[in-house]
């Protein structure tokens, strides 16, 4: 019988991500290795033998993921994609009642931010199945006529970690979506685009992972905590982006890649302001009384 394999230009990038870090086949790390904590622990602690003299640079890495986003692009019939893809719009609504922390501060930043933030960016409508159109950019931030930040955000609370997943998936998660970004410009992949908010005509790309510092640490024996040490990753990833965009002919912006955390004055200000969003969505209008009676 014939495994029917589901529509998607993500198809098999997760692999081999996991096999140029060399953290596949290992039962220690389950099935989902860029899932696993245990693997992003050993990859800081250098004892997952990731960091070898040939992998200084990501250059390898990006080849293949490009040329598997290409693979899958033809075996689905070079679909066009949908025109939603890539667009300047925000999603503000917040529903309080079914919504993470995360989601909570994503839609209060695109709320108070004005026209340079926006949210909830599509990828890859039309190039996945409808299951996978929930893979879109947190958050993108226009710093510049042609500049913008790609971000990836996480942020919960001490019990969760501090934000879903690890930094190592959040990293391979926004280069997945910068690579999308670099072959659907190659390929002119997009529908019409205009104003400010222009992703398209980018002439620089900033793919970032925004946490909490505590996002970024993980607990040792006796509770102490350490930091994960990802500053080779970093630099990994930008060498290749760079030796890659080196190699195009054509009009492609700069794109590099940062780890950043949010710092305690973030925390200082955003909590109060998120405690009295909550008072005031309970309490609405109804502080008031007559004037004359």
């Amino acid at each position: 019988m014939t495994v029917k394999r589901h529509r998607s230009i993500f198809n098999g990038v997760d692999p081999i991500i996991a096999e140029w870090l060399g953290i596949s086949g290992n039962p220690r790390y389950g099935n989902e290795p860029l899932h696993s904590k245990q693997a992003l622990i050993d990859l800081s602690e250098n004892t997952a033998h990731a960091v070898r003299p040939e992998q200084a640079s990501a250059s390898n890495l990006i080849a293949g993921i490009l040329s598997r986003i290409e693979e899958n692009h033809k075996v689905m019939g070079n679909p066009v994609p949908s025109a939603s893809n890539w667009q300047w719009v925000k999603s503000p609504e917040i529903d309080f009642e079914h919504t993470s922390e995360e989601k909570v501060l994503e839609k209060t930043l695109v709320q108070v931010m004005g026209d340079d933030l926006v949210n909830q960016i599509s990828v890859c409508n039309s190039l996945a199945e409808r299951k996978e159109f929930s893979r879109r950019i947190d958050l993108a931030h226009r710093l510049a006529d042609h500049e913008f930040e790609i971000i990836e955000l996480k942020y919960g609370t001490a019990t969760q970690d501090h934000g879903s997943d690890t930094p190592l998936f959040a990293a391979m998660e926004i280069l997945q979506y910068g690579l999308v970004y670099l072959y659907s410009r190659v390929r002119r992949l997009y529908g019409r685009q205009s104003g400010k908010g222009n992703l398209l005509a980018a002439k620089a790309i900033h793919l970032v992972v925004l946490a909490p510092e505590d996002y970024y640490t993980y607990k040792m024996p006796r509770g102490l905590k350490k930091n994960f040490e990802l500053g080779w990753l970093e630099a990994c990833l930008n060498d290749g982006l760079c030796q890659y965009l080196q190699s195009c002919r054509g009009s492609l912006p700069t794109i590099d890649f940062q780890f950043q955390s949010l710092t305690p004055e973030f925390e200082a200000v955003y909590r109060p302001l998120q405690k009295a969003m909550d008072g005031f969505r309970r309490t609405g209008i109804s502080l008031r009384h007559a004037l004359y009676s």
